[in-house]
């Protein structure tokens, strides 16, 4: 079970500030009985391009990420957890990193 409302508000600020814009936000409700749900459907204004996938019961962390990835259409996948926040210049960094190496694949703790 997903109890997510605590934390999402900053995991939603750090995508905000981030000095990359992602081309879309795709963000999978793993089945959360709580407010995270109406907390997200706030960002929509706010984050440009976002995308709100409710699962009715949770599913799962593996299952949530396959439905983002059949929904995506950007060139990049990046993946962020509900209790996650990412420094603002984070995929700017690892973009970057992945052009200049030519890699298909990264990941950063």
């Amino acid at each position: 079970m997903c109890y997510c409302e605590k934390t999402i508000k900053r995991t939603l600020n750090s995508i905000i500030y981030q000095t990359y814009k992602p081309h879309e936000v795709i963000i999978v409700n793993d089945g959360s009985i709580d407010q995270t749900e109406q907390i997200i459907k706030n960002y929509k204004n706010l984050i440009p391009g976002l995308i709100l996938i409710n699962h009715s019961v949770n599913l799962g962390q593996g299952q949530a990420r396959d439905t983002a990835i059949n929904k995506s259409t950007g060139e990049y996948l990046a993946f962020i957890d509900s209790d996650d926040i990412w420094k603002k210049n984070k995929l700017s960094k690892q973009i970057q990193f992945m052009e200049k190496k030519l890699l298909y694949f990264s990941f950063s703790s």
